[in-house]
């Protein structure tokens, strides 16, 4: 007959272990640990301790191609691209999602007049940079709705390192647990010293970023932002983000060299730095080869 218990199995078997009552033993490293789907997120974001799959050495469900979150998004829950109305850029970034197996998810430019309004009452911010403030805001906002653990924001004329994939699962397995924000390219005076990774890319920590090319914003971060930036302001939004980061509002974080950088459609790369391996070079290369 099954006696009732008012503990979990859990707390029932550690309070077992710290009588005595039982002999037990941990494999450390550990060699199988839960995973989270995008759907139902891991409580390491924000705040716990589940292990989550970048902890193992060689991942089984990596290995196999099984993780959405690696294989198609970089590490992250999700991948918004801000969509600007031109063609070439899609055609530019269709090449990219077809190379890479990237799934990007489009937002297209907020153009709200109620939100305009209460947000930039006392602003003379030009209307396309009050679009843009508004744009991020809703990106964090789809964040916290979904439960998102993370998420990418890129613009969408963009340039990617060729073997990215296998770089962010380097980076994930040294970007500290309470990162909010992480940028990719190099709008950014960064000068710190990196911390210590057997890694060919470091991470820096962020000084004062100068633009919103690409970056990373995880759950706390995304709360935090929709926290500090529900007044009404005069700046852009890139100002308001370099401030916080200044002044130790945000963890934030750069990688270096960049994996993501602008793409000049006139075809001389990019405009700030180059990549070791340039995808849109790779797939242009090839689909001339293909014609």
């Amino acid at each position: 007959m099954l006696t009732p218990i008012s503990k979990s199995v859990d707390d029932r078997l550690t309070e077992l272990n710290r009588n005595g009552e039982i002999h037990t033993y941990s494999l450390v490293p550990p060699a199988m640990i839960q995973w989270r789907a995008p759907n139902n997120p891991s409580s390491v974001y924000p705040g716990g301790t589940t292990w989550f799959y970048y902890y193992l050495k060689n991942s089984a469900l990596e290995f196999f191609g099984l993780l959405k979150e690696s294989n198609n998004t970089l590490g992250f829950n999700h991948i918004y691209v801000i969509n600007h109305p031109d063609q070439s850029r899609k055609e530019q970034l269709s090449r990219i999602t077809d190379t890479l197996y990237l799934v990007f998810d489009y937002v297209d430019i907020s153009q709200d007049e109620n939100e305009i309004s209460n947000k930039f009452k006392q602003s003379e911010l030009e209307e396309s940079q009050k679009n843009i403030y508004l744009t991020h805001y809703k990106i964090y906002r789809y964040i916290v709705d979904n439960k998102f653990s993370s998420a990418l924001i890129l613009e969408d004329n963009l340039d990617l390192e060729l073997r990215i994939s296998s770089i962010m699962f380097d980076i994930h397995r040294i970007l500290p647990i309470d990162w909010e924000i992480l940028f990719f390219d190099h709008c950014d005076n960064t000068k710190s010293k990196p911390d210590e990774t057997s890694s060919n890319y470091k991470l820096l920590k962020t000084e004062k970023p100068q633009c919103l090319f690409a970056y990373a914003v995880s759950h706390a971060g995304a709360v935090k932002l929709l926290e500090k930036l529900d007044e009404s302001t005069e700046f852009t939004i890139d100002i308001e983000i370099a401030n916080l980061i200044q002044s130790k509002g945000l963890i934030s974080y750069t990688l270096s060299p960049p994996i993501i950088v602008p793409w000049n459609p006139d075809g001389n790369g990019s405009d700030i730095h180059s990549l070791k391996n340039s995808t849109i070079k790779f797939a242009n290369s090839t689909y001339r080869v293909g014609s």
